[in-house]
């Protein structure tokens, strides 16, 4: 069976990093970083694919806007974004610029560049949910990439986090629960 495939643009990545390092969010985007966070640990398990641009590189380089990284932000970034265990980048190449051109020219999407080649990358790799707290990129490709099968969200309107992910969240510092198969039925049970 084939895994889920979630598009993440920078911005939920951002708000785990910003998070991580300074304990502080505002609290409208705290319950898009406990999705967030909880499909990272769902792609680092194995369990879906994420998928974001290179661009992630350079658009993820702090926690703070006001304030040069430290040492300590760079790892956490360098372990997030550019390690690949959990996010699987795709190089900006030719094709992807010119699909991103193409959504203006023949699909009537105009976005911002960078947000045109992370909704490219994402039709490229067939993702059938974009992650973003971008409220600009929502307004202006949600009907749109209907067409292509990828819904445009907040992360906490997820529907493909897998239930044991969900349930996790429950109970914080509970075990997992695990999801078995049997006679038919799905049953949790817990580690």
């Amino acid at each position: 069976m084939k895994k889920p495939r979630i598009y993440f643009d920078s911005n939920p990545l951002l708000d785990a990093i910003k998070f991580q390092i300074t304990g502080e969010l505002e609290d409208e985007r705290k319950r898009n970083l406990e999705h967030t966070k909880a499909m990272m640990e769902a792609a680092a398990d194995g369990v879906v694919e994420i998928i974001s641009s290179s661009l992630i590189i350079a658009e993820c380089r702090r926690a703070d806007r006001e304030k040069p990284a430290d040492e300590e932000t760079k790892e956490l970034i360098r372990r997030i974004v550019s390690s690949e265990e959990i996010i699987k980048l795709s190089f900006v190449t030719f094709e992807i610029t010119e699909k991103a051109r193409d959504l203006d020219w023949v699909h009537g999407i105009s976005l911002r560049a960078a947000d045109a080649i992370h909704l490219a990358t994402a039709v490229e790799h067939d993702c059938k949910e974009l992650f973003t707290t971008d409220r600009k990129m929502k307004a202006k490709a949600v009907e749109a990439l209907k067409r292509f099968g990828i819904r445009i969200i907040d992360p906490s309107d997820t529907q493909l986090l897998p239930v044991e992910y969900r349930a996790g969240r429950l109970f914080a510092g509970g075990p997992k629960p695990k999801v078995r198969k049997r006679s038919g039925r799905t049953r949790k049970t817990a580690k």
